[in-house]
């Protein structure tokens, strides 16, 4: 089990403010979809909580199980968190095996060959993510949702707590979106933190315990998708008009649409 704890957090890149008092709670178990325009934040504010963005002012707000990031060790944070990123260069052409041994790097030393316990945590990440099939595969003769499918295993090959997605659907198709959505639902209902960044807010609110939602740097608001996600606020965040439709009898969020405008 594990609480992430973001308190007050500011950023800026340059004197340019991204983000403003920033402060939210996350606990094991549950998946957080950060939503928002673009350039409200999301992918700042995961960086921020990462460590990968931000000096010590920013790390003092960030606190894992009442201990600030500034004064985790690089190697332990490697070894409780795991980070995928919406974009991802490959300079070699790893097979899809080669790619995953990279997230057991935080438990090796220098020249540290892989061990049992390595081999079985790669295995594992590979049969949860259905890559094993792939192994010997190039990452160059992947499809987007294959490969997508492989940075999820190699991030879980590091065994964390955490899991920070940036946004994991996005380019993929309909089917690979649900998978890959469903598979962190998964890992939270295992104890993991699972947070992740989408545009989709139908997606948000179809697969995420709890939403936030940012505007301009700032949270709006935090809380299960059917409190967060409406009509009003999203117009307001947004600048744009929706039709959030419910069910008629339980009133649970089904769709958020655009308002479609009459015919001049």
């Amino acid at each position: 089990m594990i609480n992430i704890r973001v308190s007050g957090l500011s950023f800026a890149y340059d004197g340019d403010p991204v983000l403003r008092n920033v402060s939210i709670e996350i606990n094991s178990g549950e998946t957080l979809a950060l939503v928002g325009p673009n350039g409200s934040g999301k992918t700042t504010l995961l960086k921020c909580i990462s460590g990968v963005l931000g000096g010590k002012e920013e790390q003092r707000c960030v606190f894992f199980d009442s201990k600030r990031l500034e004064d985790l060790r690089p190697r332990d944070v490697a070894r409780m968190l795991a980070v995928v990123e919406a974009e991802i260069q490959t300079h070699f052409d790893f097979s899809v095996r080669e790619v995953v041994e990279l997230g057991r790097i935080p438990y090796l030393g220098r020249m540290q060959a892989l061990g049992k316990k390595d081999a079985e945590a790669i295995s594992k990440a590979m049969r949860i993510t259905d890559t094993a099939l792939l192994a010997d595969r190039p990452l160059s003769q992947l499809s987007s949702g294959e490969r997508q499918r492989v940075w999820l295993a190699m991030a879980l090959a590091q065994e964390p707590r955490v899991f920070l997605l940036d946004e994991p659907t996005a380019h993929l198709d309909l089917a690979y979106q649900s998978e890959i959505l469903e598979l962190l639902r998964s890992l939270a209902a295992e104890g993991l933190c699972v947070v992740f960044s989408v545009h989709d807010l139908n997606l948000a609110a179809l697969y995420a315990d709890r939403v936030a939602l940012l505007k301009g740097g700032e949270l709006v608001t935090v809380g299960a998708p059917d409190e967060a996600l409406t009509a009003e606020r999203i117009e307001d965040v947004y600048g744009t008009s929706v039709q959030v439709i419910r069910h008629p009898q339980t009133g649970e969020l089904q769709a958020i649409l655009p308002a479609r405008r009459g015919k001049v």
